[in-house]
């Protein structure tokens, strides 16, 4: 093959949106953070110094983070989904990337305000 052959796809392909490309960069990421998060809580709440801390509460915070984990999988499934059928990106999957930012912000922030209190 010399450089000037070209060659022609059998189909071209339309890359889609950028916006749907953002969303399933940054549901990734955000599904990574949440697993680190989840991790971390799990991990702190094995110390000697979370004993103050109420199994209930633990649970929400918890509860919250697993709630970001499956918006963000569940954002991920419909992109993937609407890219393989070549349909536009329905509506709820920035329902579900908001969802995962709220359950996110809710267990991190929870778990920050209650840990910190324990520390000091």
């Amino acid at each position: 093959m010399s450089d000037e052959e070209t060659v022609t796809p059998a189909k071209q392909v339309d890359p889609g949106p950028d916006t749907d490309i953002l969303l399933y960069d940054y549901s990734k990421f955000l599904l990574t953070t949440t697993l680190l998060a989840f991790g971390g809580v799990l991990t702190l709440s094995g110390s000697d110094k979370a004993e103050a801390i109420k199994p209930a509460t633990l649970v929400v915070v918890l509860v919250s983070l697993a709630i970001s984990g499956f918006s963000s999988i569940s954002a991920i499934a419909e992109v993937i989904t609407a890219r393989r059928k070549e349909t536009p990106l329905p509506r709820r999957a920035w329902w579900m990337h908001t969802l995962a930012v709220a359950g996110l912000g809710a267990g991190v922030g929870a778990f920050s305000f209650i840990w910190l209190g324990v520390l000091f």
